[in-house]
């Protein structure tokens, strides 16, 4: 499994901490072919909701990490 955390831009809060939103999928193809589709949102995990989704406008992303999970 692959974790890909989204930096995105938010003028409300603090640059020296930019926000994330986490993306986890199979493999790295998996999250680039949902990336570079049509929509203009992709849908990330809310780690404060829990199992909720939530959809991040695309062009408000600054930084992409991507990380294999240990295990996987």
């Amino acid at each position: 499994m692959i974790k890909v955390t989204l930096y995105y831009e938010d003028n409300t809060l603090d640059y020296s901490n930019p926000p994330s939103k986490d993306v986890f999928v199979k493999n790295e193809e998996e999250f680039w072919e949902k990336y570079n589709s049509s929509n203009e949102y992709i849908k990330c995990e809310d780690e404060l909701e829990g199992a909720y989704s939530v959809y991040l406008k695309k062009d408000k992303i600054m930084e992409i990490w991507v990380e294999k999970i240990i295990g996987d």
